[in-house]
């Protein structure tokens, strides 16, 4: 989904949970051919697609006050990528 007016490069350095979903999908696919000797149905992708982003899902964090995750997102970004973004 594309946010208006924020870059596309921002947005991708900011989502990385989409990328550690499709690894561990790949890995449970792969695992899936060798035991099973075949590719997994339609059912069973889906299955693989639920685990892999329960297995990716990251632990509930302390709460923190929107203005300090606001904060650190702006300069964390501003590191990463500089002042033109």
């Amino acid at each position: 989904m594309e946010i208006a007016g924020v870059d596309q490069v921002l947005i991708d350095w900011s989502s990385t949970r989409p990328q550690q979903i499709e690894a561990a999908l790949e890995g449970s696919t792969d695992k899936y051919v060798r035991d099973d000797g075949r590719l997994p149905g339609e059912h069973a992708r889906h299955g693989l697609a639920w685990q892999a982003a329960q297995d990716t899902r990251p632990e509930m964090k302390t709460a923190r006050p929107l203005e300090q995750l606001l904060a650190w997102w702006r300069a964390s970004a501003i590191l990463r990528f500089g002042q033109r973004i």
